[in-house]
């Protein structure tokens, strides 16, 4: 937007679908949509890896949504992540973020999905005051994430918003036991951490700020395009 003034927001599967309109093979052949694909990605996350950003963080934004991402908007999340990533209670929520990616993987899209669709009203189901507690800081903080995604600015209020989600999550982790022999309090607790885990990755995939043992700190994309450093 510096150079053209320019301000629009497509994603790389936007840019990727116009490039492909005269190329009747790209339409035809998965396997080359996913190459250029992932090509585009990798490509994008050496550039920001360039721009100084931590490849953690990259790997956090560009992961939340793959070939969905939309590069301007990557910026944006990039600039103010790290003001998030060195607090004690962002990191924590981080780890707790990875806990709630591991057990929402149980719960298939399209079984979540119908159940969303069947039974919206989630609160009726759920037995504990720690999930209820949870549930209501996702129905308060949902409204603001969205817009501050919708509107595509401000992204320091979008994750300001979910920081706050921490100490929430930390009692539910406590309180509650999610895989309980009750089929509907079993899928209903997964159903919350669902919720929760698109609502976060809407900004981003903040369980890749955690560092594993072992990791290098320092690790970054040097070598070139395409050389990308990557239950409960």
């Amino acid at each position: 937007p510096e150079l053209t003034g320019l301000t629009v927001r497509p994603s790389c599967d936007d840019l990727l679908a116009a490039a492909a309109l005269p190329f009747e093979s790209w339409k035809a052949e998965a396997n080359v949509r996913e190459a250029i694909a992932t090509f585009m990605l990798e490509r994008l996350h050496y550039v920001l890896d360039q721009r100084g950003h931590d490849i953690r963080n990259v790997r956090a934004v560009i992961g939340a949504t793959g070939s969905g991402v939309k590069p301007l908007e990557a910026r944006g999340k990039l600039e103010v992540l790290p003001e998030f990533t060195e607090s004690s209670d962002f990191k924590q929520l981080a780890m707790a973020f990875k806990r709630v990616r591991n057990i929402a993987c149980d719960l298939s899209d399209a079984d979540y999905d119908k159940a969303e669709r069947s039974q919206p009203d989630l609160n009726g189901l759920l037995t504990e005051d720690a999930e209820r507690q949870l549930l209501a800081e996702v129905e308060a903080r949902q409204p603001v994430i969205e817009d501050v995604i919708d509107v595509g600015d401000d992204y320091r209020r979008g994750f300001t918003e979910a920081a706050k989600f921490g100490p929430a999550v930390n009692r539910f982790f406590t309180e509650v036991f999610v895989m309980v022999d009750d089929p509907v309090i079993r899928v209903a607790r997964l159903r919350l951490m669902k919720r929760l885990e698109r609502l976060i990755l809407q900004l981003a995939d903040i369980s890749e700020i955690v560092v594993e043992v072992g990791e290098d700190d320092a690790s970054h994309v040097t070598e070139g395009v395409g050389n990308v450093t990557r239950g409960e």
